[in-house]
């Protein structure tokens, strides 16, 4: 069985633009990424809500890695779940 839709890799490249940007550091909340998307890729497949966005990101993990960006995810003290993305 595979994916429902390919991943947008638009996507990965924002997120990398974002690292880059962020002197190798971008932290975000699912919400704030979906909505940056929504903003910078309106057409992307991504936009359709932040599930969706997040969604392409762990789908995309493996093209972040290729671009240097290590992708991660984890609960905090407010219980929000942020993503951290680094370059490696």
């Amino acid at each position: 069985m595979g994916l429902p839709f390919e991943p947008d890799t638009a996507v990965a490249h924002l997120i990398a633009e974002k690292v880059l940007a962020g002197r190798g550091e971008y932290i975000v909340t699912t919400a704030e990424l979906h909505a940056v998307v929504c903003r910078r890729l309106p057409s992307s497949s991504a936009t359709k809500n932040p599930a969706a966005t997040a969604w392409h990101v762990r789908h995309l993990a493996a093209d972040l890695g290729t671009l240097g960006i290590s992708a991660r995810t984890r609960r905090t003290r407010s219980d929000s779940r942020p993503w951290f993305f680094r370059l490696v």
